[in-house]
């Protein structure tokens, strides 16, 4: 919040003296040096940070549009999660990264799928949960306005950083407009998510919708994904001794109705089933063929 933005940031980060209005030379400078970045550039400085920091490199970490505003400058970074560590992990490589220095606050927000407690994935979507969590890093209110955006476009799997630089100026209420923006620019970008759900219209209306987005396209997908995972059971009892009871080839489930937000959700459980069944399965195929030796 900006009535907060004299607090002293954690860490290695720097934050601006925002209480004045007039800024050393250095600092100066720096500001008019970040007003000619693109994000293109930035991107171009946050890769090689991340390629020397960590083996594991993020291939899918997308910047934002930047949005300038009285000084002001806000820049968004988002990339792939799946756990605990990767938010601990590659929060710290974007907060820590070129791209983000000197910015008066790192607002984080994170949604992602995981197991329930005592669970295994191999009952389906009723195995797993939303985690989800939010960091203001000063920015009072910021971090909650961010995960409350992600909860309503069903984001999941993503971690999302909105940096700003304050610039002297105080904003308002308009700079969690900013913050918002500038996350569902990333977030389009890396189609973590499409429309926000929306009314249902007085009339009904007819869209045209593309090839991928049409729901029997997603019902298809849903069938084939079904497919994958009988298959992936039926291995797993043959290769455990198992006597199975289950048909040869899975019944076909209905769907309907589907919209785009159910349809996303019911696959990206099952990619989760999926990636379960063939880790267990691979286990299994590795054990069997040490036992032969």
């Amino acid at each position: 919040m900006d009535t907060n933005r004299k607090q002293q940031s954690t860490g290695t980060k720097r934050s601006h003296p925002s209480g004045s209005d007039e800024l050393s030379t250095d600092a100066k400078k720096s500001k008019a040096d970040r007003k000619t970045e693109s994000p293109n550039s930035v991107q171009s400085t946050l890769r090689p940070f991340i390629a020397t920091s960590f083996s594991s490199f993020p291939t899918n970490l997308l910047t934002s549009k930047k949005i300038l505003d009285r000084c002001s400058t806000f820049l968004a970074h988002a990339t792939s999660i799946r756990s605990d560590a990767d938010v601990t992990r590659l929060s710290q490589l974007i907060v820590h990264s070129p791209a983000t220095e000197g910015a008066s606050h790192n607002v984080r927000a994170w949604r992602y799928l995981a197991l329930k407690p005592g669970r295994t994935g191999l009952s389906g979507p009723d195995d797993f949960r939303i985690v989800s969590g939010c960091d203001d890093d000063g920015e009072k209110w910021a971090g909650g306005r961010l995960l409350k955006l992600m909860d309503k476009f069903q984001a999941v799997d993503v971690l999302v950083v909105v940096s700003r630089w304050y610039g002297g100026v105080l904003l308002g209420p308009v700079r969690f407009t900013h913050i918002e923006d500038v996350a569902q620019d990333v977030l389009k970008k890396g189609a973590w998510i499409g429309a926000p759900p929306a009314p249902p219209p007085a009339q009904p209306a007819k869209l045209s919708l593309p090839l991928q987005l049409a729901p029997e396209h997603m019902e298809k997908q849903l069938h084939e994904k079904d497919a994958t995972i009988h298959a992936l059971r039926q291995k797993l009892r043959l290769l455990e001794g198992t006597p199975s009871t289950s048909p040869s080839k899975p019944l076909e489930q209905s769907y309907a109705p589907l919209n785009l937000q159910k349809a996303q959700r019911l696959l990206r459980a099952r990619d989760s089933t999926i990636s379960v069944l063939s880790e267990k399965l691979a286990d299994l195929q590795a054990k069997e063929k040490n036992d032969a030796k």
